[in-house]
């Protein structure tokens, strides 16, 4: 596949521009989901607004990756931001739940298009040194999305309207189809690839499987997704070019990252999701307000990245993993002992806690992966460890769905047993409803919110405890050996 471009400037401002698009769609949805609910009901199935996302990406964004080599990165990356377009202007339109979800989910399929069409096109327009910059300037990106995106949902939502959320998405996008297709040449040469069918059907039935037996308890669910992730596995380790290599795992390095990883997006999701709600429907603040309660975690994450590479050079791979899981774990404890009678400025230095703590461990994690795995498997290495935060962010999502629903249904039994309508619970999110509501019934309600998010605190400790665990069974380098020795 050769290519040219007519204009690498505004090829290079339209990439980026994309990659905040798809980036900042998780936090600035999460801000405006109470809204989200306020309006359309069906709080029940707020988690799917979130894990069908992911799930479409995940799932989409390894088949994508193959599809490139067929019909070239000019052409799935303007399909891809096509599908990404159009869904977020029906996500705007949706009039119910289930409508929003749908279109959520092609949304999902165009940011798995967009993923590895941007990376690909990168690589080929760009000399070593520029990539680097490149690098540099996507991983700005996604800290400033990060930070930006609770802010700019809150804004939307108390300035204007949650649709407008996914409607500013039109304009912008379009701007940077047109500056990709007027500027980006390639000449497509048909390559012949091995695209892992089986595995991508299993591995849609598994996943899809277990995260509907954990929002809607369907048992028999949990035993198709159990019976299909175990033919995925062993699919996969006879396929020629699987969808996850089987030979990465080998290396115990390697695989405790993974785990570790997939423990911590798990977590990082389940706060994302829930923090925001706490903030609005418990606190209640403007959604504004609860979208920058995110923002400790952001900035301190891109801090912990930054100190990452600065420790790197006097300090292991293994020291600098364990200070960042003590940061979390600190931060997960101080959650789980406050619990329902946290207070506003509490929550704000436990994100901070958690946020710095991501920058050293996550950041750490990738770059072991990095040096323990061969040169030819460092593509399949990374692009799995993109597959598993993904998968974890959305059985993340489902889980804690699934435990926050168990919750607030028995909190529903009490506030109907004192006469308290049961609708009122999605009003008290609503911009208007919540002053139509006495003040005893903004406080029974508050309550049950309040208790069933403090619900899932627990499990958010147990999960940073476990990666602590992976962490701590890391061996040590060479540098940390000599040192104690």
């Amino acid at each position: 596949m050769n290519e040219r471009a007519s204009g690498v400037r505004p090829i290079t401002v339209a990439l980026l521009v994309t990659i905040f698009l798809i980036s900042i769609e998780a936090t600035v949805v999460s801000t405006a989901a109470s809204r989200i609910v306020g309006d359309l009901g069906g709080l029940e199935m707020m988690g799917w607004i979130f894990s069908i996302y992911l799930l479409t990406t995940v799932v989409s964004t390894p088949i994508f990756g193959k599809l490139l080599d067929l019909y070239g990165r000019k052409s799935i990356f303007l399909a891809g931001l096509l599908l990404f377009v159009a869904a977020s202007a029906l996500s705007g339109l949706s009039g119910t739940m289930l409508q929003l979800i749908i279109f959520r989910g092609l949304q999902g399929i165009g940011a798995g298009a967009l993923f590895p069409a941007i990376m690909t096109i990168v690589g080929v327009l760009y000399s070593e040194q520029q990539r680097a910059k490149m690098q540099a300037g996507f991983s700005a990106v996604g800290a400033i999305s990060g930070l930006a995106g609770p802010f700019v949902g809150g804004l939307f939502v108390d300035y204007a309207s949650w649709q407008w959320i996914f409607f500013i998405n039109v304009p912008i996008g379009l701007v940077c189809f047109w500056l990709v297709a007027a500027n980006l040449r390639e000449q497509v040469r048909r390559a012949k690839v091995s695209i892992d069918y089986a595995g991508i059907v299993l591995f849609t039935i598994a996943s899809g499987s277990l995260l509907l037996a954990l929002s809607l308890k369907i048992s028999v669910l949990y035993i198709v997704a159990g019976v299909s992730f175990a033919i995925f596995v062993y699919a996969e380790a006879k396929s020629a070019d699987a969808l996850i290599p089987p030979r990465l795992f080998a290396n115990r390095v390697v695989t405790l990252c993974y785990a570790a990883a997939f423990l911590l997006s798990t977590l990082v999701i389940g706060l994302n999701v829930y923090v925001p709600l706490w903030m609005q429907g418990v606190a209640g603040s403007s959604a504004t307000v609860a979208g920058l309660t995110l923002a400790p975690m952001s900035v301190l994450w891109s801090v912990g990245a930054f100190w990452c590479g600065k420790l790197l050079a006097k300090r292991g791979g293994k020291t600098i993993s364990v200070t960042g899981l003590l940061f979390i774990l600190a931060g997960t404890l101080a959650l789980f002992l406050m619990g329902e009678s946290v207070p506003v400025w509490g929550l704000l230095a436990v994100m901070a806690s958690i946020g710095l703590g991501m920058g050293l461990a996550a950041t750490m994690m990738m770059v072991t992966i990095q040096s323990e795995a061969k040169p030819e498997q460092l593509g399949s290495a990374m692009s799995t460890l993109t597959f598993l935060n993904y998968m974890a962010q959305s059985i993340g999502i489902a889980l804690f769905a699934a435990l926050f629903n168990r919750e607030a249904y028995r909190g529903k039994e009490q506030l109907q047993a004192a006469g308290v309508p049961i609708d009122d619970l999605n009003g008290l999110l609503g911009s208007h409803h919540s002053a139509q509501l006495s003040e005893s019934a903004l406080d029974a309600i508050r309550g049950v919110l309040g208790g069933s998010i403090s619900q899932l605190f627990p499990y958010i400790l147990i999960f940073a405890a476990a990666s602590f665990a992976m962490v701590v069974l890391l061996p040590r380098s060479k540098r940390e050996s000599a040192k104690s020795g």
